[in-house]
């Protein structure tokens, strides 16, 4: 126990003696370590044999992935449901934030979409008077 605590405290020193990467750059990197993860960890689509894309993806299909690998995944896609200072405790509450991301966004894209069938179908001129 004693040389855990060294080993830590050891790796708190050189944490602190290193310089913070900035949001770019910690990106950058998540960008290059993003194609090694979709391939070792992602489920396959049965259809088209290809990894399954991230939109698509429950809890379930995220469960493998570490919480370090989540938030690399989230930087690489440029999401930002997951605060990089204060991430979530623990690798299924960083699942489920993104999941629940993507759930608002589809909403979201589901109201945009069904605005612009309304203004299709009454015009802009009835649309524009209520």
């Amino acid at each position: 126990a004693a040389a855990a605590t060294e080993h830590q405290r050891q790796q708190l020193r050189a944490a602190r003696r290193t310089p913070e990467l900035s949001r770019q750059q910690v990106t950058a990197k998540a960008q290059k370590d993003l194609p090694g993860i979709e391939r070792a960890k992602f489920p396959l689509d049965p259809t088209t044999g290809a990894s399954k894309d991230l939109e698509d993806m429950n809890a379930a299909d995220l469960a493998p992935l570490t919480s370090a690998e989540l938030i690399t995944v989230c930087l690489a896609h440029g999401l930002t449901c997951v605060d990089l200072k204060r991430p979530p405790p623990t690798r299924q509450d960083i699942a489920a934030t993104m999941v629940a991301f993507f759930e608002e966004e589809k909403e979201k894209s589901r109201a945009t979409m069904r605005e612009e069938r309304v203004l299709r179908r009454t015009g802009p001129k009835l649309n524009a008077l209520s």
